[in-house]
């Protein structure tokens, strides 16, 4: 009796390749280059070719599909005042780097719900 097919669930941090043909474009590039569009994603930057703004689309529905990116800010304000109340005691200069990881963890958020709205142009193709 054959196995019936299984949904094909992405390892770790990647898109499961079945549930997208970009989400398996996305997979099947080299590490450094997954890298480099993630971050550019987490920058809120555009993409330079549609195939790109493809698979960054695809990565950042991933993401917002994630238990943490659900839970963002549930985790992330009292993250940043236990964070900010411990740095008060130590130096200025520490509230000032919480200060800025917490900013860079906000645009991040921010960064991967505008990524089809920043790429449109690239997604709808030519007018």
């Amino acid at each position: 009796m054959a196995a019936a097919p299984r949904a094909a669930v992405g390892a770790g941090r990647r898109p499961a390749p079945a549930a997208d043909p970009d989400a398996v474009a996305f997979n099947a590039l080299p590490r450094v280059d997954q890298k480099v569009l993630r971050r550019t994603v987490r920058m809120g930057r555009p993409l330079a070719t549609p195939a790109e703004a493809r698979m960054a689309v695809a990565f950042a529905r991933y993401q917002r599909s994630q238990p943490w990116y659900k839970l963002f800010w549930v985790l992330f304000v009292p993250g940043v005042v236990i964070s900010m109340a411990v740095a008060s005691t130590l130096h200025l200069v520490v509230m000032g780097v919480v200060l800025a990881a917490a900013a860079q963890g906000a645009w991040g958020w921010r960064s991967l719900r505008r990524v089809e709205r920043i790429n449109r142009h690239l997604l709808t193709g030519p007018a």
